[in-house]
């Protein structure tokens, strides 16, 4: 087992102690923390390219739902085909499509997968310590867990994401 590995393992496992304070926390957490609703607008579209369209399907959770912005135009899904379109001049089609598995992807013909980072919650504000260490801590991990096991399979990416440290 590599050091970074064993590192992050014990990171992993040391974090589980701080689970019944973040339990508690995450009570009330639930009771003063807003809902906030998915965005508005359609979870699909083109944006327009010169060349050969790109087709994309992004997975996720609230991100990739578009909790946080007002419309799907400015969610992850928008923005990452508009960053493809830049970096390739494809019109790039998109769709937010949650709890889709890998292996469904590849039934339908895909070509490339590309995955994006695990938001980093340990700078999102309205959590408290230790909640704030602990889900941090494990999201860091799930990131780094999902760039290795990227990083070996075929026609699967890892896109870093540069995450707003302050609101807008």
């Amino acid at each position: 087992m590599t050091s970074t590995r064993l590192t992050s393992t014990l990171a992993w496992w040391l974090s589980a102690a701080a689970l019944p304070v973040v339990a508690v926390q995450g009570k009330r957490l639930r009771k003063t923390v807003p809902r906030l609703p998915e965005a508005a607008g359609a979870d699909r579209g083109v944006v327009a390219g010169s060349s050969q369209p790109l087709a994309i399907t992004v997975i996720g959770e609230s991100t990739v739902a578009g909790v946080g912005v007002a419309d799907h135009s400015q969610g992850i899904a928008c923005r990452l085909a508009e960053q493809l379109r830049e970096n390739s001049g494809r019109e790039t089609a998109w769709q937010k499509e949650i709890a889709r598995l890998i292996e469904a992807i590849r039934a339908r013909g895909a070509q490339r997968i590309e995955f994006t980072a695990v938001p980093p919650l340990h700078i999102f504000p309205a959590l408290p310590q230790p909640m704030k260490t602990v889900l941090g801590t494990r999201s860091r991990l799930r990131d780094w867990f999902l760039r290795d096991a990227v990083s070996s399979a075929a026609n699967v990416d890892y896109l870093a994401v540069a995450f707003p440290t302050q609101p807008d």
